[in-house]
């Protein structure tokens, strides 16, 4: 199933080979910024697919099942009751294949959110890199220690 397949690849369940603890930096922390991107763009793209692929199977299935129910109401009414408990178990079992793509429906956008926050955790880490550097530099270029001096030097005077 692609959902298992993305998020072992993102390494948010399961072994955590490429995790931050031990360097690999996350989900996309090895690999470039562009590649990454281009990674998130193509897994999105697939969830997608996947979204509207079990979309149109629940309609498929929520208008079979309102075949099944005109069908079990008008063959009841002619008093045929072994094909009413046969078009009621038929009802039944699509209810429960609409029930199971339902929760799948949920698992894709589950992943589809998660993988949205890791990419979100990302640019974020990266972003507090960046102005972790940009103080670094400005800190060397302060020269602390000799500012120290001078307030000390003035506080004497």
């Amino acid at each position: 199933c692609f959902v298992s397949k993305a998020r072992r690849e993102m390494g948010l369940f399961g072994n955590r080979a490429g995790s931050e603890a031990e360097g690999g930096g996350g989900a996309f922390g090895a690999r470039g910024q562009a590649e990454s991107e281009a990674m998130v763009k193509a897994w999105k793209r697939e969830l997608k697919s996947q979204d509207r692929e079990l979309n149109r199977s629940i309609r498929r299935l929520e208008l079979e099942e309102g075949k099944l129910m005109r069908n079990c109401k008008a063959v009841a009414k002619r008093q045929e009751m072994q094909a009413v408990r046969t078009m009621a178990k038929e009802i039944a079992y699509a209810r429960v294949a609409r029930n199971r793509l339902l929760a799948a429906r949920a698992r894709v956008n589950s992943v589809m959110m998660e993988l949205q926050h890791a990419r979100a955790m990302i640019k974020a880490t990266g972003h507090l890199r960046m102005g972790a550097d940009v103080m670094h530099h400005m800190n060397q270029l302060a020269n602390v220690p000799e500012i120290t001096q001078t307030v000390a030097r003035l506080t004497q005077e």
